[in-house]
């Protein structure tokens, strides 16, 4: 999205701890972005979102990824989590941010 990195992506099977470090990772190479990976496991669905955007706040894209996605979450202004029931559309959680920006 113009010059902002935008990543959203789901994998199947993770828990927050191993979301958490993938987001760690990708973090080391990614900036001026944001950054939303969802884990699908059997145990929940879990949410992160991070950004290094001074004008964005992660928990307030979580909040309202969470209103699509029926679910909870918040945090800081640079990183955020939360839980949710369904996530059938990675594109609209795209178009939901881009439409944040």
């Amino acid at each position: 999205v113009n010059t902002i990195n935008l990543l959203v992506n789901k994998i199947d099977g993770a828990n927050r701890d191993l979301i958490i470090n993938v987001a760690g990772q990708l973090k080391a190479n990614l900036h001026q972005y944001i950054m939303v990976l969802f884990g699908l496991s059997s145990n929940g669905n879990c949410l992160y979102v991070a950004t290094d955007l001074n004008n964005q706040h992660a928990g307030n894209i979580a909040r309202a990824i969470c209103q699509i996605t029926g679910g909870s979450g918040g945090g800081k202004p640079t990183e955020a989590n939360g839980r949710i029931n369904n996530l059938t559309d990675l594109k609209a959680v795209e178009d939901l941010i881009v439409n944040l920006l």
